[in-house]
């Protein structure tokens, strides 16, 4: 599949590929190495190898990606990346993902975090406070066990929100919601300290 990636690398724009378990390093900056600014869709699900600095690797490589998915990368620890052009993004149940740093996510408009289960609650609140995340209609946080609070307000307004689970997030004491006018469905199972909502 590699060898076939070289070759058609300059004009692909769609790569989803999944339960491809184990990748040496060498490989992973090679697959890196394939993806150009053409490609707009990366979908790369179950590699339990795949890392942080992969990941920046195919943003930097592809800056012009839109949808972008690395669910079940269970060695993916934290994630620094630029990604201007982005509309979904998955890192569902990245079980060891402590920290996602993005500066701007303004075409953001669906992300699923959900089961990040070390995402550390300090992050949690620096993605959503400084991602710029004004388009996102939905956001999927269920089963983050450590996030603690949930702050939309005037200093990091989300307009368009639709939808937000927050099922299973048992950490989770205090939800501050005051900008975000479409809001219309709240999941909110198992939220045994939640105090405020």
């Amino acid at each position: 599949t590699l060898i076939i990636l070289n070759g058609f690398g300059q004009q692909l724009q769609s790569l989803k590929m999944s339960g491809i378990s184990f990748l040496q390093k060498e490989t992973r900056t090679f697959l890196a190495s394939c993806m150009t600014n053409v490609l707009r869709v990366v979908h790369l699900n179950g590699f339990r190898t795949i890392d942080g600095e992969d990941i920046k690797g195919i943003f930097a490589n592809a800056p012009n990606l839109e949808e972008a998915s690395f669910e079940d990368c269970t060695q993916v620890n934290v994630v620094r990346f630029e990604a201007r052009s982005l509309r979904r993004l998955s890192f569902a149940r990245c079980v060891c993902l402590t920290g996602i740093h993005v500066s701007n996510l303004s075409l953001l408009e669906n992300l699923d975090i959900s089961n990040c289960r070390s995402l550390e609650a300090v992050n949690f609140n620096e993605l959503i406070t400084k991602s710029n995340l004004k388009n996102l209609l939905s956001i999927n946080m269920g089963f983050c066990s450590k996030v603690t609070t949930v702050d939309i307000s005037d200093k990091n307004p989300m307009p368009c929100l639709e939808s937000m689970d927050l099922e299973g997030c048992t950490s989770l004491i205090s939800v501050k919601l005051t900008h975000v006018p479409n809001l219309s469905v709240i999941k909110n199972n198992h939220l045994y300290k939640l105090h405020s909502i």
